[in-house]
């Protein structure tokens, strides 16, 4: 499985403006479908993302306080590129110990479960999905029709598309939203094109 770099990065940086804060979209290439076990390893692989999304900022962090000049979105996307990211750590205890931590993610893989569900409750009208982009403790411009075309890019041919909603008590990257207004998360992938999309949604505070 392989991350898809710049299509994630474009969606993390570049489309934060017409994507609200709290969704994250990751994309990846998979050519060797094994059902639920790749979906396993795309929410792995996810969890990497922002572990070296995490490694990036904490670089940037440094380069604004050494030289007093923010990081340009192509030396982030650089520097992301240019590293791997620290390991998961996995442990045997439910991960709820661990409060609202988000960095270091930890992941109990024993608490990994998952429901496929089919697209049309994915991108039912006022359903999970919708209600948790729009949600009310959360602040965005992005309109109802904005939201309709996004999914429609992503997803132009839903009859091929495999999904799994996550419960996420699997690992403490989750806790604080789902302690507060909610985590969600789901894998989705498409047969024809032979790609993995992650949408997470974080409701914190």
């Amino acid at each position: 499985m392989e991350l898809l770099e710049k299509e994630t990065l474009a969606c993390w940086r570049i489309d934060k403006k017409s994507i609200p804060n709290h969704i994250n979209y990751s994309f990846f290439y998979e050519n060797n479908y094994l059902g639920i076990n790749s979906h396993q390893q795309a929410i792995l692989g996810y969890l990497e993302f922002l572990h070296r999304i995490a490694q990036c900022n904490h670089w940037a962090s440094d380069l604004r306080v050494k030289t007093g000049t923010p990081a340009s979105i192509e030396q982030f996307n650089e520097y992301f590129c240019s590293i791997k990211a620290n390991p998961l750590i996995y442990i045997k205890r439910d991960p709820d110990y661990l409060g609202w931590k988000t960095n270091p993610i930890y992941v109990n893989k024993e608490m990994m479960k998952a429901e496929k569900i089919n697209p049309e409750i994915l991108f039912k009208n006022r359903g999970a999905y919708e209600k948790a982009f729009f949600h009310e403790t959360q602040t965005t411009t992005v309109s109802k029709e904005h939201f309709l075309v996004l999914n429609q890019r992503f997803f132009p041919e839903r009859e091929h598309l495999k999904i799994y909603a996550w419960d996420t008590s699997f690992s403490n990257r989750f806790n604080r939203a789902r302690d507060c207004y909610g985590a969600y998360l789901w894998s989705i992938y498409d047969e024809k094109r032979k790609r993995f999309t992650v949408i997470s949604v974080f409701l914190n505070p």
